[in-house]
């Protein structure tokens, strides 16, 4: 099982990735949304934490 970790302000949260991300699907941790893309190239991640979004995509 693949992990993404996310560090903001010095607080890191892993998010344990699923097979359906890479079909787009979201995945919800408390208050955070994240929305993962993975058949599109680079892959994007884009995360919704309190209200707001950020745009991540894969280097």
């Amino acid at each position: 099982m693949n992990l993404l970790r996310i560090t903001k302000s010095g607080k890191a949260t892993i998010y344990k990735q699923t097979e359906a991300w890479s079909k787009g699907a979201d995945y919800v941790n408390g208050t955070d949304t994240v929305h993962c893309q993975g058949n599109k190239k680079p892959t994007l991640i884009k995360i919704k934490s309190n209200g707001k979004e950020t745009n991540y995509f894969e280097k």
